[in-house]
């Protein structure tokens, strides 16, 4: 289970793929041509003739282009950053996600003890991100949250000690390079903070003689629990029983049928948390920190790109129009207004100041 949790291969159970990260928040993706860009003096290339081909793509390699993007994603917690800058709680993965209901022999699970394998080697994951329209899929994965950095003066007391942060913040990349164009996805997904009940350790402080109180706790619950054994015990027997019985026919069914089910139907950190943050502060949280992230991919794929001469334009103008989707108008308005692809306005007569 420890191999599993942090591996880089998932098989997942029914629609979501995203295990452990939480409730999708966003998610965007673009498509572009992988045309060459135009020569280093700024001129238009010469006019081609209507009967000539058009110019073949730019070859790009999809195994550097995320060595790239994860690099630069790496650098956002670098120690030469400036103190308080870097982030503290950044986890870069390379993870193979694909659904867990496979036919038998299926090279992602071990046929000896039919089970999912937990890691895959370096050069399957290359493999993986070269031919993607395979049904397994790669994935750069980025977690920010959890941990946080105390404040510190110069002379090393502490303004503002550290905490754990409650909400964290994930995001999937996808990248592919299919039929000469570029494809990139991202999806940003937040856990939301851990439940009260399972907190309860934090009412005592480090140190604290807490066996008094938990010898109360006994004496109030004494007679409730000796009355209820009797049941509790039959229902911890049935439950024990019909995991028994499961967990047999789940075994025989492994080895009988021709497509079995492998797939991990949820996440324990995700079971214990809620589905959204406590505070609007924690909301906001998770908002910087995907867009900082997203900002960061973006500008890692657009400076591969123009190394490898490659027309980035259209990606700029796709990601420009998706992350600047809002309208601002300053001052007074007197007429109609539309933003976006497609909108209309209409302003109607007699209509005055608003």
């Amino acid at each position: 289970m420890a191999a599993a949790q942090h591996g880089n291969i998932v098989l997942h159970d029914g629609y979501n793929p995203f295990l452990g990260a939480g409730r999708v928040t966003d998610a965007w993706s673009v498509a572009v041509e992988l045309k060459p860009a135009r020569p280093a003096d700024g001129f238009l290339p010469p006019r081609r003739p209507p009967d000539a081909p058009e110019p073949p793509p730019v070859a790009i390699d999809p195994v550097a282009l995320n060595r790239h993007v994860k690099q630069r994603l790496a650098a956002l917690s670098s120690p030469d950053l400036p103190d308080g800058a870097a982030f503290t709680s950044l986890h870069l993965r390379d993870q193979i996600i694909a659904s867990g209901t496979r036919w038998r022999g299926f090279p992602l699970v071990d046929q000896r003890l039919r089970v999912p394998y937990s890691v895959a080697t370096r050069e399957a994951m290359d493999e993986i991100v070269r031919h993607p329209q395979s049904s397994a899929r790669h994935f750069l994965r980025v977690s920010v949250g959890a941990e946080s950095r105390a404040i510190l003066r110069p002379d090393r007391t502490v303004v503002m000690p550290a905490e754990h942060q409650s909400v964290m913040v994930t995001t999937f990349t996808h990248i592919a390079v299919e039929g000469g164009m570029l494809y990139v996805e991202n999806v940003a997904a937040m856990l939301g903070p851990i439940r009260r009940p399972y907190l309860d350790i934090d009412h005592y402080t480090p140190g604290t003689d807490v066996w008094w109180e938990a010898f109360k706790d006994c004496l109030r619950t004494a007679g409730a629990d000796i009355a209820l054994a009797p049941f509790r015990l039959t229902i911890t027997l049935a439950r024990r029983v019909l995991a028994w019985w499961r967990s047999g026919v789940a075994d025989q069914s492994s080895i009988d049928d021709e497509v079995y089910d492998y797939g991990a139907r949820d996440e324990v950190r995700q079971m214990a948390s809620l589905s959204w943050p406590l505070t609007y502060l924690q909301r906001l949280d998770s908002t910087k920190y995907a867009k900082l992230v997203q900002r960061r991919i973006n500008d890692a794929v657009v400076d591969f790109l123009r190394r490898n001469g490659v027309d980035t334009s259209e990606y700029e103008e796709r990601v420009s129009s998706y992350t600047n989707n809002g309208v601002v108008i300053n001052g007074d308005n007197y007429g109609a207004a539309a933003a976006g692809e497609q909108a209309k306005a209409t302003a109607g007569a007699g209509e005055g100041k608003r």
